[in-house]
C-alpha cells in the first residue's frame, strides 16, 4: 500500500463506470522527490472533475504494469484533486469545444466520432468501440499523426497563399496548438516530430531519406521517454509511417508511373500501405485480423478530411452560421457509422 502525489498526463478515459488515468512526476509516500515514472491507474466511478494537467493523490496497493507503465494501481482511494496554478488553457479549450459540439450534434454518437477523429476524445459508446476494433478502423479515432499531418497540411496550403514564409509558419503553429490540445502521447511525438523534420527539409530545399529520419525521430522520442518503444500505440505509429515512406511511392509508381494519382487515389494507396506495414503488430498483440480491414480503411478514411475541416468549423460558428454544416456534417458521420455497423 502506498500514497502517491501525481499529475494527470492526458485527458482521462471514462469506460464501463470507471475513470482511467496516465499518472507522471510522481512523489511516492509525501517524498518531495519526483520520479520519472508512468502509472496507470483505474478509479471507480466515473471522475468529470478531474482534467488533464490535475495533481491528485491516492493511497492504493501497487501492482505490476505493463507496457510503458513502471506500475499499475486498481480503485486507490482518491485523497485530494488539486487544480494547477496557472490552469491547463489548452485542455480548457478542448472541454468548451467538446461541451459545445456535443450540444449542437444532441449528444449523439455522431458527435463522439467527430470528436475521436479531431482530437482523439476517447467517449465513443462501447459498443461502437467494439465495432471499429472489429473491422480493423480503431487507430481513426486516436489523435494520431493521420490527424496532424491533415490539418497541419491544410493550414500550409491555405496560408501560402499569403506567402510561403506564412503558410510553414502556420503549420508549424498548427502542430503547435494541436500537441498542447491533444497532450504529447507516443505517437503523437513520433508525428510531431516527422512534421517538423519534413516542413524544416522543405523550406529549405532539402530531402530526408525516409530510413534516416525514421531512425532520427526514434532516437529523439526515445529520450523523451525512454520506455517509449513500449508502447503499442508508438510502434503502430512508426510502422505506418514507414508503410507510408516506403511502399506507398512503390504502388504510386506501379499503378501511375510518372502520373500524379487523385486525391482519393492517394488516400487508398497510403491507407493500404500504413495497413499492411501495420498488420504483423495487430495479428502479433490483438490475436485477430479483420478480413474486410483493408476495405473499411478504403471506405472511411477518405472522407475523414472533410469531417474534421466541418466539425472545426460548426464548432466555431454561431449556431446561426453553421446550420447546413452541421446538417452535412451528420451525413457524413451517419455514412461512417453505416459503413462501420
Amino acid at each position: 500500500m502506498v500514497s502517491i502525489d501525481a499529475a494527470v498526463a492526458e485527458m482521462p478515459e471514462q469506460k464501463n463506470s470507471q475513470t482511467r488515468l496516465r499518472l507522471t512526476d510522481i512523489c511516492l509516500n509525501y517524498s518531495t522527490k519526483r520520479l520519472r515514472s508512468q502509472v496507470y491507474v483505474t478509479l471507480a466511478g466515473e471522475y468529470k472533475d478531474i482534467q488533464r494537467s490535475d495533481r491528485i493523490t491516492l493511497r492504493g496497493k501497487v501492482q505490476d504494469g505493463f507496457d510503458e507503465y513502471d506500475a499499475s494501481i486498481y480503485k486507490p482511494m482518491v485523497l485530494a484533486v488539486n487544480k494547477p496554478d496557472p490552469p491547463d488553457y489548452p485542455a480548457r479549450i478542448r472541454a468548451i469545444f467538446a461541451s459545445r459540439l456535443r450540444k449542437i450534434f444532441n449528444n449523439s454518437a455522431t458527435s463522439d466520432l467527430a470528436l475521436g477523429f479531431l482530437i482523439g476524445e476517447k467517449s465513443l459508446p462501447q459498443k461502437l468501440k467494439e465495432q471499429l476494433r472489429g473491422v480493423g478502423l480503431s487507430h481513426i479515432v486516436v489523435a494520431s499523426g493521420f490527424s496532424l499531418s491533415i490539418l497541419a497540411g491544410f493550414m500550409k496550403k491555405w496560408m501560402s497563399r499569403i506567402s510561403r514564409f506564412i503558410g510553414y509558419a502556420s503549420a508549424f503553429m498548427t502542430i503547435t496548438l494541436f500537441l498542447s490540445i491533444t497532450g504529447l502521447t507516443p505517437s503523437l511525438l513520433r508525428a510531431s516530430l516527422v512534421s517538423g523534420f519534413s516542413l524544416i527539409a522543405e523550406y529549405y530545399g532539402h530531402k530526408f531519406h525516409p530510413g534516416r529520419l525514421l531512425i532520427y525521430v526514434a532516437a529523439i522520442s526515445i529520450l523523451f521517454n525512454p520506455r517509449a518503444f513500449l508502447n503499442l500505440a508508438w510502434q503502430l505509429s512508426f510502422a505506418s509511417y514507414a508503410g507510408i515512406m516506403f511502399l506507398a511511392p512503390l504502388l504510386k509508381k506501379f499503378f501511375y508511373g510518372q502520373n500524379k494519382p487523385g486525391f482519393i487515389a492517394e488516400m487508398i494507396i497510403i491507407t493500404v500501405s500504413a495497413q499492411l506495414f501495420c498488420l504483423p503488430l495487430s495479428i502479433y498483440n490483438f490475436g485477430q485480423l479483420s478480413v474486410v480491414g483493408i476495405l473499411a480503411n478504403i471506405l472511411v478514411t477518405p472522407v475523414i478530411p472533410y469531417i474534421m475541416l466541418i466539425t472545426i468549423l460548426c464548432g466555431v460558428l454561431p449556431r446561426s452560421l453553421s446550420g447546413f454544416l452541421v446538417y452535412a456534417d451528420n451525413i457524413m458521420l451517419s455514412y461512417q457509422i453505416n459503413i462501420i455497423q
